[in-house]
């Protein structure tokens, strides 16, 4: 519950801060330490299938099902992000942290 709560405490954090730089560099930097993992896939695909016990090639779909929502949620939900680009930030880095424990 702590964590949750100082992830809260630094979201508002966020919301109060007026420097320009600041409100533009670190979600950026966030969504594309996000947006870039997927691109990856290339040079951890072996070490996955080697770990799941499998051939790479029946993993491949994995990498096919990211590239397709990466796209599918730029062209549907860009324009949302767009309303409230400090709360997307922060929540699509709350997802890809959650995703990347589980």
């Amino acid at each position: 519950m702590k964590v949750w709560h100082s992830l809260l405490n630094f979201s508002t954090l966020m919301m109060k801060l007026n420097n320009k730089w600041l409100n533009g560099a670190i979600p950026a930097l966030l969504i594309h330490c996000s947006i870039g993992t997927v691109y990856c896939w290339s040079l951890l695909k072996d070490a996955i299938a080697a770990q799941l016990g499998s051939s790479v090639a029946s993993i491949e779909w994995a990498f096919s099902l990211a590239i397709f929502f990466l796209g599918m949620s730029a062209a549907f939900g860009g324009n949302l992000v767009e309303k409230n680009v400090k709360r997307s930030a922060f929540l699509s880095t709350i997802c890809f942290t959650l995703g990347m424990i589980g």
